[in-house]
């Protein structure tokens, strides 16, 4: 039946190298037997030595799935294709010459409708090429080509759902040189162009038609002679624009808004980075007045941040920082009936940090920080949210290498995550408390140095999962075991000392049948 396979499958001159052999040639054959009345065949011969590796699964409920893989690592040659699966094709080939950098993906037909993937590159030369095929009734093409030693770069994108969608991008890195040019998407365009050449310092960006109306960004900025403008074009019948002129040698920054919806809002900075003088002020927004007013002093250290009035109600902002001291406060005003406070003191120099919110929609949210880098320590703490409540404990010394968390309760069931680390010794364990009424452990324990790893799983709605791995990477041996699952057991052992060459692996019962693997 084997070498029938073979000669129906292939006919290359290096099948020869496919016979029985003693296992000093490294032949290695695996079988499996009968499952749920279908056969399932797993074939597997590999000649380590010749670089040659076969795979061949049989039949799977009535239909063939096959899979086969011819790797030649010697000359860098890969082939995988699958077979038939529920009565359509689905190949997948992969040719992968890593000398010559080329690499070739070809996918076949999936549920009446074909998807191929290609892709090419050939590293040495730059060149790297993607192309998409039909997928459900409609075509996406995704052309990609690199030449990293021209700079040169273009990538175009197919139709999709009926409509076009193209993506061309040309970048020249040695001329500085960059053009993005969108296509058509759903019956209207949308253009966008970037042009933009860093030695004199240019730039230009400029978006076309979105949906009837246009969207027009231009910048050019000079950074020679530090001016910089951007300017907005039209958005739904009626203008928004933003205009922005910057002289960093003398400090001074204009930024103006233009009229949004019926109605004004205009933003105005002026910074002196000299004197450290800062002011920023809104303008009117759809009847109402919005004000920013914004005051830093770096030099002293002050800061201050005050919001105007939004719709009938109050938004403050305060933020004063001295920096010498490092004291940082901030506090938001009312919004929406409720109030929302944030309050945050920061001193560096001595390591402290705490941070708190105030109430929001008639219920609080609490949130502590406090952070003593010196000593490597960290707490966070969340408060009530919506009736319970949750919390996060976090505690990190860096110097020992512990680290614990411990998240509290949300809605009315209890989960708790605990990680300690001991990265110098190897040992790490993380658990999982209690979840909706029924317990999910999860232990795990790694000492690298010994090559031990465990892994553990709790209880799962009444019936227990339990997976076993212990390693010994030094003498090659590997050890799985999985435990109980919904009354019937399931059993994998998988012992494999590469330097003999010997795999073992055994399947336990499954759902009162047998099925072995050796």
């Amino acid at each position: 039946m084997i070498g029938l396979s073979y000669s129906m499958l292939f006919d290359c001159s290096y099948l020869d190298y496919f016979r029985v052999s003693p296992p000093r040639t490294s032949y290695t054959l695996r079988m499996g037997g009968d499952l749920a009345g279908f056969s399932y065949y797993t074939f597997r011969v590999s000649l380590p030595r010749t670089g040659y590796t076969l795979r061949m699964g049989g039949d799977l409920a009535g239909s063939s799935y096959y899979t086969f893989r011819v790797s030649l690592p010697r000359t860098g040659y890969t082939l995988r294709m699958g077979g038939d699966l529920a009565g359509s094709s689905y190949y997948t080939f992969r040719v992968s010459l890593p000398r010559t950098g080329y690499t070739l993906r070809m996918g076949g037909d999936l549920a009446g409708s074909s998807y191929y993937t290609f892709r090419v590159s050939l590293p040495r030369t730059g060149y790297t090429w993607r192309m998409g095929g039909d997928l459900a009734g409609s075509s996406y093409y995704t052309f990609r080509v690199s030449l990293p030693r021209t700079g040169y770069t273009l990538r175009m994108g197919g139709d999709l759902a009926g409509s076009s969608y193209y993506t061309f991008r040309v970048s020249v890195p040695r001329t500085s040189y960059t053009l993005r040019m969108g296509g058509d998407l759903a019956g209207f365009s949308y253009y966008t162009f970037r042009v933009s050449p860093p030695r004199t310092g240019y730039t230009l960006r400029m978006g076309g038609d979105l949906a009837g109306s246009s969207y027009y960004t231009f910048r050019v900025s000079l950074p020679r002679t530090g001016y910089t403008l951007r300017m907005g074009g039209d958005l739904a019948g009626f203008s928004y624009y933003t205009f922005r002129v910057s002289l960093p040698r003398t400090g001074y920054t204009l930024r103006m808004g233009g009229d949004l919806a019926g109605s004004s809002y205009y933003t105005f900075r002026v910074s002196l980075p000299r004197t450290s003088y800062t002011f920023r002020m809104g303008g009117d927004f759809a009847g109402f007045s919005y004000y920013t007013i914004r005051v830093s002093l770096p030099r002293m250290g002050y800061t201050l941040r005050m919001g105007g009035d939004l719709a009938g109600f109050s938004y403050y902002t305060f933020r004063v920082s001295p920096h010498r001291t490092s004291y940082t406060l901030r506090m938001g005003g009312d919004l929406a009936g409720s109030s929302y406070y944030t309050f945050r003191v920061s001193m560096p120099r001595t390591g402290y940090t705490l941070r708190m919110g105030g109430d929001l929609a008639g219920f609080s949210y609490y949130t502590f920080r406090v952070s003593v880098p010196r000593t490597g320590y960290t707490l966070r703490m969340g408060g009530d949210l919506a009736g319970f409540s949750y919390y996060t404990f976090r505690v990190s010394p860096p110097r020992t290498s512990y680290t614990l968390r411990m998240g509290g309760d949300l809605a009315g069931s209890s989960y708790y995550t605990f990680r300690v680390s001991v990265p110098r010794t190897g040992y790490t364990l993380r658990m999982s408390g209690d979840l909706a009424g029924f317990s999910y452990y999860t232990f795990r324990v790694s000492m690298p140095r010994t090559g031990y790893t465990l892994r553990m799983g709790g209880d799962l709605a009444g019936f227990s999962y339990y997976t076993f791995r212990v390693s010994l990477p030094r003498t090659g041996y590997t050890l799985r075991m999985g435990g109980d699952l919904a009354g019937f057991s399931y059993y994998t052992f998988r012992v494999s000392p590469p330097r003999t060459g010997y795999t073992l692996r055994m399947s336990g019962d499954l759902a009162g049948f047998s099925y072995y693997t050796a």
